[in-house]
């Protein structure tokens, strides 16, 4: 999963569950080609009552401790991934490694760590599982790949050529889904994402697509430095603001602008080829629901900070309508998961899933406070971090009834 902007909230609308068999039959989408693009038109999930999927509450692996062995305490996880065998990757920025754990969560060893030589980290933000297990990680600092084995030994490393790009998921090949933004204008406005492929080696294999990126504002302030005052460019996400947010599966990327419940399928060339749509009307934002959103926004701030905050937040502009869902994964069977956007005060998580040929099946709870990073078969893996702001990764069952 990706979102180029992390998604702070999600707005909880409307959706049966579950259907009649009368209501199924005349729910199944509309499945039409417009110019070469196959076009999924949902109306209602096909679900039956007790077909819908779930996630338990409780974990069947949690990795994170506050007390006890250093490769249990993680901080700033980026990411993780699960291999084949079960055991599970953790991209820990904090301490610049990668933490390898078995299949019960028991740590088996630790690759890279901070400093500028092979294999090694200044600023990791991302990794991920290529062909054979392989795992590649990027250093954002030196604009570098690193190449480790299933059993956290490095490999190889290449520098990323041209300009800088933030790594975001692995195609099936070992090439990586990279992204930049562009605009810089003045005042409020939508900046540009464009998305390109590079291979393990850091050479560019394709440029794929440029789409709207985030909203926001963007604005120049005068700091204090020690040479004095200096204007400084700042920033500034709009309340509820748009993002696109991105998907890999195979050799094909799934976009999403949030303008609209809209999903877009395209190949690596750019050619878009599928087009997965679902019929919900926008919803429009409301003052009460900004000034909730500021509130929450500012709760981490005190004294001066909290007084400049207060006066950025105060003068931001608000998007007229909220996204249409929040960040988007697939599976590892060719499943779509949407979450649904939530307001404010909303804490329960919810993703609608659409099947491999992008009919929309229904909704699933998932556990408060979960960030997913991966969605198996039969499991689901992603960050949670408890009241006293430790940071754990879990896998929790994901129940398919037969």
């Amino acid at each position: 999963m990706t979102t180029v902007k992390q998604t702070h909230f999600t707005l909880l609308l409307p959706l049966v569950i579950a259907c009649t068999d009368a209501d199924s039959r005349a729910a199944a989408p509309a499945v039409r080609d417009s110019s070469g693009v196959t076009i999924v038109e949902n109306s209602v999930p096909l679900w039956l009552d007790g077909e819908a999927w779930r996630v338990p509450q409780v974990p069947r692996v949690d990795i994170g401790v506050a007390d006890g062995g250093p490769a249990y305490q993680l901080f700033q996880v980026r990411t993780a991934g699960r291999l084949s065998d079960g055991s599970i990757v953790v991209a820990n920025r904090g301490s610049h490694q990668l933490r390898y754990f078995d299949a019960n969560g028991v740590h088996l060893t630790s690759g890279g760590g901070r400093g500028n030589g092979p294999g090694e980290f200044e600023d990791l933000r991302w990794m991920g599982v290529m062909p054979g297990d392989s795992v590649i990680a990027y250093d954002i600092a030196h604009r570098r790949f690193s190449v480790f084995d299933a059993h956290g030994v490095f490999q190889r490393s290449a520098t990323v050529e041209g300009p800088q790009f933030f790594a975001s998921q692995a195609f099936a090949d070992g090439s990586v889904l990279m992204f930049r933004w562009e605009g810089s204008e003045e005042g409020a406005s939508r900046r540009t994402t464009t998305t390109v492929r590079f291979g393990s080696d850091g050479i560019l294999r394709d440029s794929i697509v440029s789409l709207p990126g985030p909203e926001v504002v963007i604005g120049h302030e005068q700091r204090m430095t020690p040479r004095g005052r200096l204007p400084f460019w700042t920033s500034q996400d709009l309340v509820f603001a748009h993002d696109l947010v991105l998907a890999v599966a195979g050799m094909h990327l799934y976009t999403g602008t949030q303008d609209r419940y809209e999903i877009d399928v395209w190949d690596t060339t750019g050619t878009m080829v599928t087009s997965v749509r679902a019929a919900r009307e926008p919803v429009p934002v409301t003052p009460a629901q900004v000034d909730a959103y500021k509130e929450e926004a500012m709760a981490g701030y005190s004294g001066e900070d909290a007084a400049y905050h207060r006066t950025l937040m105060r003068d931001t502009p608000h998007a007229e309508m909220f996204p249409a869902y929040g960040s988007i994964v697939v599976d590892a069977e060719g499943n779509l998961w949407v979450e649904v956007y939530r307001p404010p005060g909303d804490d329960q998580p919810r993703w609608t899933v659409f099947d491999a040929a992008h009919r929309m099946l229904g909704t699933v709870a998932f556990p408060q406070g979960l960030t997913v990073f991966q969605i198996g078969a039969d499991f689901v893996l992603g960050r949670w971090t408890d009241d006293f702001g430790v940071e754990h990764v879990r896998l929790h069952d994901l129940i398919k009834p037969q």
